[in-house]
């Protein structure tokens, strides 16, 4: 799917506050950054669930929530070879805890609060990634 010509990527967003899962949602361009939102979840489970069941390019989720935590959810993408990016959102007192995901394949981190020009940086950059990636897969196929 494109928009404005840039390719869509799929984006699932997962806080356990629902005010920051539904703000980043609603409020931030994801469109002109070439990403769909296509779900919002409130912990780890609901975000394994969604995945196994639809088609996701990108999660960005929250490092700390009840029972299974954004690393969880990396590590589950990792062993389950998912070709998922991951965006981790962070609070200041939580990079040494964000560091760890490093071993499942995480190399976005965004800061809570997150700020507009971060997530437009980060999001640009994956946009980019991603279609280096899907051209090296077609070319390959």
């Amino acid at each position: 799917m494109f928009y404005g010509g840039l390719h869509m990527y799929k984006l699932l967003i997962a806080d356990d506050e629902v005010t920051i899962r539904t703000s980043l949602a609603s409020f931030f361009p994801w469109e002109k950054e070439g990403f769909e939102v296509v779900g919002t979840c409130a912990d780890g489970k609901e975000v394994i669930q969604f995945i196994t069941e639809n088609r996701v390019d990108v999660i960005l989720i929250d490092i700390r929530m009840p029972h299974v935590t954004g690393i969880d959810v990396a590590q589950y993408i990792f062993e389950n070879k998912m070709k998922i990016k991951v965006v981790l959102l962070s609070a200041h007192g939580e990079f040494t805890y964000a560091q760890a995901s490093m071993r499942y394949g995480v190399q976005y981190y965004v800061l809570k609060p997150t700020k507009y020009e971060e997530l437009s940086q980060v999001f640009s950059e994956l946009h980019a990634q991603l279609d280096i990636e899907n051209e090296v897969s077609i070319r390959n196929n």
